[in-house]
């Protein structure tokens, strides 16, 4: 293993001046020259720094934990893509877990970036001795959550993607939402209050408890199908609603985009495999990942202890999936 000394004789200092560079301490100045030379001697030298040593002598292991309800999910690869790469710029190893559980006892972190939620019993008992930043759609419409947060709203969410149909001259406007989940009600909202704004026809479908959620869709797109007025365009909940709404769609012989326009929440690199590659409105989550991690960093780094809530916006992703609908399809409500 290659130890301080070694890199102090390979660059012909003292083992004290190889501590502060790589240490990044600032107590004695050293020449910019010096410091090159003795980062390529590390370089050369193949020196990888004992993280257990390091945070036993600095109180940092400069680690970051980063927690994610369900880490097998397609969209967690881009959360962990862009989320990893930030911490490596930054000089820091990235931790991760689906279980917050896994970053109280015994795991040295020093903060935690929270996906999913804006509070959490015993996360939030963690926040009280290290930094967090919770990560995830904001619990009201429009109005600043606390500090702390990175956000977007599901409430917009919904209301863009009724607009973008609207737009297109769609009139009566299909939503699948899965189950009863109560976190789906800003989307419900938004759904509802751009249906009204815009003089359209909203048609629902909801409370399907299969545990498939990619069959939940195929059914309630079965049923919606089904429907007087039949919807010309359906929004869906998220990408599993949406894949199994296509797959119905396909089965009954009815064409997307031109008998029916499909839009989701989501944008998830699934739903872009699908046969048609389906238009969308996108939650910042990988994004949002990064905005944490920075936020973390200068918390860590700088001794900040809050932060005012980040809010980051929804972004329409226009593929194959939307299109205007066929006169003879057109239904005024």
């Amino acid at each position: 293993m290659v130890t301080l000394a070694d890199i102090a004789r390979h660059a012909n200092v003292s083992s004290g001046t190889v501590s502060r560079v790589l240490n990044n301490k600032t107590d004695y100045p050293v020449s910019g020259p010096t410091v090159e030379r003795i980062r390529r001697a590390a370089a050369e030298l193949g020196y990888r720094p004992n993280v257990m040593a390091r945070a036993l002598a600095t109180g940092k292991a400069q680690a970051i934990g980063l927690c994610y309800h369900s880490i097998t999910e397609p969209m967690f690869i881009r959360i962990l893509e862009a989320a990893e790469a930030k911490a490596r710029e930054r000089g820091y190893h990235l931790i991760v877990s689906s279980n917050p559980e896994s970053f109280f006892a015994g795991s040295i972190v020093d903060g935690l970036v929270y996906i999913g939620g804006l509070s959490h019993p015993r996360v939030q008992e963690f926040a009280r001795h290290k930094p967090v930043v919770f990560v995830g759609p904001s619990d009201f419409r429009g109005s600043a959550c606390g500090p702390n947060t990175v956000t977007w709203s599901e409430y917009e969410a919904a209301f863009m993607a009724v607009k973008h149909l609207a737009g297109l001259g769609h009139r009566t406007i299909g939503a699948l939402w899965g189950d009863d989940d109560p976190a789906l009600l800003l989307r419900l909202e938004g759904f509802r209050a751009a249906v009204a704004e815009f003089g359209l026809t909203g048609v629902e479908e909801t409370g399907e408890q299969d545990p498939d959620p990619t069959r939940r869709g195929y059914l309630q797109m079965e049923r919606l199908l089904g429907r007087e007025p039949r919807p010309t365009a359906v929004f869906a909940r998220n990408d599993y609603l949406a894949l199994g709404a296509l797959k119905q769609l396909f089965e009954a012989g009815v064409s997307v985009p031109r008998e029916m326009s499909v839009i989701y929440y989501g944008n998830s690199v699934l739903a872009r495999a699908a046969y048609v590659e389906l238009s969308s409105v996108s939650h910042p989550n990988a994004e949002a990942s990064v905005v944490a991690l920075e936020q973390l960093i200068a918390m860590i780094d700088e001794g900040v202890r809050e932060f005012p809530n980040v809010s980051l916006p929804i972004t329409l992703c226009e593929h194959d999936s939307c299109v205007s609908p066929a006169p003879s399809l057109s239904t005024s409500p």
